[in-house]
């Protein structure tokens, strides 16, 4: 092409320049007073901004752009730094302040210089005409570019050059999906837009231009060469002295290198959703997760999945709440978030499934509550068969063996199913779910008929959070609180203030009891062992899960500061090689306890009201009596401690050397006194099985004939309780209804079965001549206590036992 036709074209293309000229100049100003006012909606912010999810330090976790595929964060005009504004008009619009719109002069000087070829073409675009182009993207043709002056104009007349300069720099395009100065200057200077440096700023005026050929991570050279252009500019409109470029110029630039951070994803996925249920519509949306405690949590979980491999263990969920707000400080869904074999992107802390024994601590609270248990009443750990609906439940042990009369206590520190069972017989299965929802268990939507007793060992589903909530109302002395995952309350200003603390559902005695029994180290060390993943060098509260078939197993636990629950896996709900909560969920509990508590133990847990502490008997439960081997420190509600004397022990004397009854005739040098176990009718076929000491009831054979005062006494049945001799305190300051003691007799149970006797006849006893009303198997009456040297008697049919004696003072 010949230089002519060169000069031909750009002198046409100058002619249509001249020519918009000439119709701006002569017609816009009219049109625009005319015409109606700039399109409002065109400036909307709806859906323009990313939203950012912070930790409650302020670290970014996530951003998630826009609709549009945009990462833009706005700011007011006044939070950019001063160099960031001069340098913007400098670079693209030195008449800025002076122009209606338009610049007149610009378009007369791009016009001569395309009709003349002084260094190509021109453009002539004020910030307000790009500010236009921004918002009503359309193809370039002559008539868009009238439109977008008069547009111009119009805004113009409407508002005011802060706001147009504001809306520019929050809208123009820095490059790599960046829109506006808060997101360039973050992301390519790791800082708000107000701490830029004048080289910062320059450098950033520069981008708009070409965001990508000038791109200061992938072309950093040309961004520079850009940068320096623009300084000059500032110099020759007075924007900057000839000292401030030379530094500027010097200044080293650190560009950082892109980073598109996405920690704790399940979490931030979840309080996306939690903001859209809240209508938060922030686009900075500050967490209450702690990111540093996040980071040690994920890699506790990562290697413990690791070394539990074995058991077909592939995945973990963990959740930490601050007892005091509700606060979720660390949320892990998944063993790894990108594993597509494991499922990774499935959120196990939001997800349902199987409770397992995690239920049982509820139970017992709800029976404190109505007064139907203490921590020292006794369950039977026997086995037992239930019938409904046609179906017949018997309920297991994790060991599968019976441990008899056990209390409360015991019960649910090892974790034993038949007494929760039993519980929760007590309380009722609607009950028991109804208080559990009231906790904020929701996903317990099930039928009390159709669950059944089955309910307190899990065979219902929760999920994780909702079950560390639970507990946390535990630790809180019974009053529930909402979880909370968005830490501010301007997010959703009066829906964010109604939700918090829910209210108290449980007393605070209750609660504390519950506590009590949770954190009794020796109380679990029939199940557990001396030592365990429960052990912590403080006190804590926990509790042990596992699911039907071993596929789920938990740990949830709690100080009086933080609550941590954790659920261990398969996604697929594959059996976990018996894998129990102690294997797999402890020992992840017991490190994020430890990380929890690395620098300073947790506060103590608060000293419980309306509890008072009693010794009693670790067998039977009830208040030491004088042939108990131990006692027990015990902590039950004021009120309601037990008021009777262990019936479960009691002495007799036995002769050494055939190790049958040793009768008071014949207690000589051979004679001990040896205390023997006694137990209700339920419990003597487990008694016998389990090999309990039972005292003998037939005499030795080496005692003397009994003389003639006794002829009528017979060895077949004896009195066990009280033994001969017996003292008795009278208490002054109990109660006299309050005071008494249990009268037992034992029957030769082979001698018994010969005579037809065992089962078919009543034992009466006789009381200082007067006889009590007779009692069947197991041979017990109760007596209350009187002043003064009593003799007792028990018979049985034509049969008499000898007779004892006894002193009550």
């Amino acid at each position: 092409m010949t230089r002519r036709r060169k000069w031909l074209r750009r002198a046409a293309w100058s002619a249509g320049g001249v020519a918009v000229f000439v119709a701006l100049v002569a017609g816009v100003t009219a049109i625009v007073v005319a015409a109606g006012d700039f399109p409002s909606a065109l400036l909307s912010r709806d859906g323009f901004e990313s939203q950012r999810f912070t930790d409650r330090r302020g670290v970014l976790l996530r951003e998630s752009p826009s609709s549009e595929a945009r990462r833009a964060h706005w700011v007011a005009l006044a939070d950019n730094s001063p160099h960031l504004v001069r340098a913007t008009i400098a670079a693209e619009d030195r008449r800025f302040y002076n122009h209606f719109g338009i610049d007149v002069a610009a378009i007369a000087r791009a016009a001569l210089a395309n009709l003349v070829g002084s260094g190509g073409r021109q453009g002539a675009s004020t910030i307000t005409q790009q500010l236009v182009k921004l918002v009503r993207p359309r193809p370039r043709t002559l008539s868009t570019k009238l439109d977008e002056a008069i547009l111009a104009m119009r805004l113009e007349r409407q508002a005011s050059k802060a706001r147009i300069l504001e809306e520019y720099l929050n809208r123009a395009p820095y490059g790599n999906q960046l829109y506006g100065v808060d997101a360039a200057a973050r992301a390519y200077f790791g800082k708000p837009p107000a701490l830029l440096s004048l080289g910062e700023a320059a450098l950033l005026a520069g981008l708009p231009r070409a965001p990508s050929g000038y791109s200061p991570t992938r072309f950093k050279e040309r961004a520079i060469a850009r940068q320096q252009t623009i300084l000059r500019l500032m110099e020759e409109t007075g924007a900057i002295t000839s000292a401030d470029r030379t530094a500027a110029t010097a200044e080293p630039l650190a560009i950082a290198p892109l980073e598109r951070p996405f920690h704790a994803p399940h979490f931030v996925a979840r309080v996306a959703d939690e903001a859209l249920r809240l209508g938060v519509k922030n686009t900075l949306v500050a967490t209450t997760l702690d990111g540093r405690l996040q980071g040690e949590v994920e890699e506790i979980v990562r290697r413990t999945v690791r070394d539990l491999r074995g058991y077909s263990i592939t995945n973990a969920a963990v959740v930490v709440l601050e007892n005091a707000t509700g606060d979720v400080l660390s949320y892990v869904g998944s063993a790894d978030f990108k594993s597509v074999v494991n499922k990774g992107q499935v959120d196990g802390a939001r997800a349902r499934r199987q409770p397992g024994s995690t239920l049982k601590p509820f139970v017992y609270a709800l029976a404190f509550e109505r007064g139907t248990l203490t921590p020292a009443s006794l369950l039977a750990d026997l086995e037992v068969r239930y019938v409904a609906g046609g179906q017949e439940y018997a309920p297991q042990n994790f060991d599968t063996k019976f441990h008899g009369p056990v209390r409360v206590r015991e019960a649910l520190a090892n974790s034993y199913n038949i007494p929760a069972v039993r519980a929760v017989e007590r309380v009722g299965v609607p009950a028991f779910l109804s208080f559990l929802r009231s906790l904020g268990v929701a996903s317990l939507d099930v039928d009390a008929e159709k669950v059944g007793l089955g309910a307190v060992l899990g065979n219902g589903e929760v999920t994780l959070v909702e079950l560390t909530a639970a507990y946390a109302a535990l630790a809180r002395g019974g009053i529930a609180v909402d979880v909370r995952m968005i830490r501010e309350e301007e997010h959703a200003p009066q829906r964010h203030r109604d939700r918090g603390v829910r209210g108290r559902v449980l007393s605070e005695t209750s609660a504390a009891l519950i506590t009590n029994i949770l954190s009794d180290r020796s109380a679990r060390k029939a199940s557990f062992g001396e030592s365990s993943a429960l052990d912590l060098p403080f006190r804590a509260a926990v509790k042990t899960g596992t699911s039907t078939n071993f596929r789920d197993n938990w740990t949830v636990g709690y100080t009086a500061a933080h609550t941590v629950g954790v659920w261990v896996g398969d996604f697929d709900a594959r059996p976990l090689g018996g894998a129990s909560g102690i294997i797999g969920a402890a020992p992840i509990w017991r490190d994020v306890m430890l990380a929890l508590y690395a620098k300073e133990p947790p506060p103590p847990f608060a000293d419980p009201t309306g509890v008072e502490t009693i010794a009693v008997c670790p067998l039977s439960g009830a208040r030491v009596g004088p042939a108990c081997p131990g006692a027990l420190t015990e902590h039950v509600p004021k009120g309601r401690a037990p008021q009777a004397p262990c019936a479960f022990h009691h002495r007799v004397h036995i002769d050494s050397q055939s190790g049958l009854l040793a009768a008071s005739r014949c207690r000589g040098s051979n004679a001990a006194l040896r205390t023997f176990e006694s137990y209700p009718p339920e419990y003597l076929d487990w008694a016998y099985a389990a090999g309990r000491p039972i005292a003998p009831v037939r005499e030795s054979p080496t005692c003397p004939p009994p003389s003639a005062q006794s002829a009528t006494a017979d060895a077949d049945i004896a009195i066990t309780f009280p033994l001969d001799g017996d003292r008795f305190a009278w208490l002054p300051d109990l109660a006299p209804d309050a005071q008494s003691i249990p009268l037992r007799a034992r029957i030769d149970s082979t001698t018994a079965s010969s005579m037809r006797i065992a089962g078919h006849r009543a034992v009466e006893f006789i009381v200082d001549g007067r006889t009590l009303p007779p009692v069947g198997p197991p041979f017990t009456a109760t007596w209350p206590l009187a002043r003064g040297r009593h003799t007792v008697v028990a018979k049985i049919g034509a049969r008499t036992s000898p007779a004892i004696t006894f002193d009550v003072r």
